[in-house]
């Protein structure tokens, strides 16, 4: 560059008035100061166009970024890279990592001249670059591999997506007759068949064209005979007229289209029937007595019901067990034509849920739709119109129990308020607010609060 050929070196007005004249400005000088301008953009690698005017701001902001960013600025053209360490080499060790910003697109196979010749710059795996591979602007990581005299690009490239993407050595995505598949090696999969397999003999597999889960064996999960997936003997998903249901043994469970189905078990009561831990059952209905012994055994919150049909049902206790409140080991008599629903505090005590006074009152609810002072049993609450507070009974006794149902679905829209009154509610001396649409709850007292069941 040259500064303008002025004894000073500095441009001067012209003033016509005083026969000032202006600077001349020769061509020598503008050629020095577009030669200066063109020379940083054309440099890094661009080409000047006359539609732009903020190019040699693109190209320091460019240079700045590669000085920060620590990698070079290709000066090649296309499929031909340039770049220039420093210090400069003039061979290239194995090993030796580049790291440079490409100008140019790549559109086949190229190269990459680091000062020491120009050798292939080919994928991770050795192969030519394909058209696309390395975008204009990109930042390229390429080491050099002395027994094949090229350097590796560090990471996939766009032509290996389709084909390989690498899951551990050999394994990956592949293109299989225009599909895409999936291989796996270790104990995740594919067997001899292209199976995907999660250990010997198992795994996801095309049956008929749909997709099924195969299972090495028999065990806690497992396949059936029938081609359904198990969970014990007999249980398992089904389809069923379209709908893909999950089956239990013993049809407590059921997850189909209409959502999750429980099935209440129910079992003929005749004579003396023993209540464990591992009961399926729920609901027994007949008559005779209900053996409770193993009361111990029983997790909190273990529940069933009973319905006296027939005559009167008798449930007795351990000795050291109680019965809604009453005398250790003492039994408890469900009369005949009702039922009742009971569930275990996981210390000793059986809670009465609720007892219908007649087979006729199958719940034995109360409907109410303003503010109440509660005693026992079941309500169905309607806050359709208003909403209000109920409040617990004052003076609570050990094993009293409210059972509250949304008889309109109006809870989310109009809350209402259960006061303890009094009395504590799951250790917290404050009302409850019931807000939470097309639920049912039931509350007892445990002797010290009230207890969410």
């Amino acid at each position: 560059m040259q500064r303008i050929d002025t004894p000073d070196g500095l441009f001067v007005d012209g003033d016509p008035f005083n026969d000032i004249l202006g600077t001349l400005v020769t061509a020598a000088w503008l050629n020095s100061i577009q030669q200066e301008v063109a020379g940083v953009i054309e440099g890094l690698g661009f080409t000047l166009d006359s539609s732009k005017t903020n190019q040699l701001l693109t190209a320091i902001e460019t240079l700045i970024e590669a000085r920060a960013g620590e990698y070079l600025i290709d000066t090649g053209t296309v499929n031909a890279y340039v770049v220039a360490l420093n210090p400069a080499v003039s061979s290239y060790p194995t090993g030796q990592t580049v790291k440079f910003r490409a100008v140019h697109a790549n559109t086949g196979a190229c190269t990459l001249n680091a000062g020491a010749g120009a050798v292939p710059l080919v994928r991770d795996d050795g192969t030519a670059l394909q058209s696309g591979d390395i975008a204009p602007a990109s930042i390229v990581t390429a080491t050099y591999d002395a027994p094949t005299n090229s350097f590796l690009v560090n990471s996939i490239v766009l032509s290996q997506l389709g084909a390989l993407a690498r899951l551990g050595i050999g394994a990956g995505l592949q293109n299989v007759s225009g599909n895409l598949a999936l291989k796996l090696l270790g104990p995740l999969a594919t067997d001899a068949n292209g199976n995907l397999t999660l250990g010997i003999g198992s795994g996801l597999q095309n049956s008929a064209g749909s997709l099924a889960l195969k299972l090495a064996s028999a065990g806690p999960l497992s396949i059936d005979g029938s081609g359904e997936l198990a969970f014990g003997a007999g249980n398992g998903f089904q389809v069923t007229n379209g709908n893909l249901g999950l089956q239990l043994a013993d049809s407590s469970l059921r997850v189909g289209a209409s959502g999750v189905q429980s099935s209440e078990p129910v079992a003929n009561l005749s004579g003396t029937v023993a209540v464990t831990a591992s009961s399926n059952t729920e609901k027994f209905v007949g008559t005779g007595t209900l053996n409770l012994a193993a009361t111990a055994g029983l997790w909190n919150g273990f529940r069933f019901s009973a319905f006296a049909n027939g005559g009167t049902i008798t449930l007795t206790p351990n000795a050291a067990d109680k019965f809604v409140g009453g005398s250790a080991g003492a039994s408890f008599t469900l009369p005949v034509a009702t039922s009742a629903e009971f569930v275990c505090d996981g210390a000793g005590n059986w809670v009465l849920l609720y007892q219908t006074s007649t087979a006729a009152s199958s719940s034995g609810a109360q409907y109410i739709n303003a503010a109440t002072i509660l005693t026992k049993g079941e309500y169905l609450v309607d806050t359709a119109n208003s909403r209000f507070t109920c409040l617990l009974p004052a003076s609570p006794t050990l094993g009293q129990s409210l059972t509250f149902e949304d008889v309109n679905g109006s809870w989310g829209r109009n809350p209402w308020v259960l006061g303890n009154n009094g009395s504590t509610i799951m250790g917290y001396n404050a009302s409850l607010t019931i807000n939470v649409a097309d639920q049912k709850f039931t509350i007892w007292f445990n002797g010290t609060t009230w207890r969410l069941v």
